[in-house]
């Protein structure tokens, strides 16, 4: 018994399995909401999905960014009835990472657009 643990000691240790990585793709500083921009097939969709497309595209931009360490990003969401930009905007007040928001340049977006700054 004494001789196994003595030969067990000098084992080498066992290789470590490899952790998987994650490359989280880099988002653009400024994230076109636009469902036009998001998808070719807008026609085949109701309200309900692009709504839910443009949601999905913000929370996987919005985290991308903060997973590569951006300051601030800007979405351009529209005027149109202000459904996407409240809410963005709720969620956005959530967001343990977001440091503040506010309406982008308008001379550059005009009223469409929200300016994220991350902490």
């Amino acid at each position: 018994m004494v001789e196994q643990l003595v030969e067990k000691r000098f084992e080498p240790a066992p290789t470590p399995t490899p952790v998987p990585t994650t490359i989280v793709p880099k988002p653009t500083p400024t994230v076109d909401l636009h469902a036009e921009k998001l998808t070719t097939d807008i026609l085949a969709l109701n309200a309900a999905e692009i709504l839910e497309l443009q949601l999905s595209t913000f929370e996987t931009q919005l985290e991308n960014a903060i997973a590569h360490g951006f300051a601030d990003l800007t979405f351009i969401h529209g005027v149109g009835h202000h459904t996407l930009r409240n809410e963005l905007h709720r969620r956005l007040g959530k967001h343990p990472q977001v440091k503040f928001f506010e309406d982008a340049q308008k001379e550059k977006f005009g009223f469409g657009a929200t300016k994220v700054v991350l902490k």
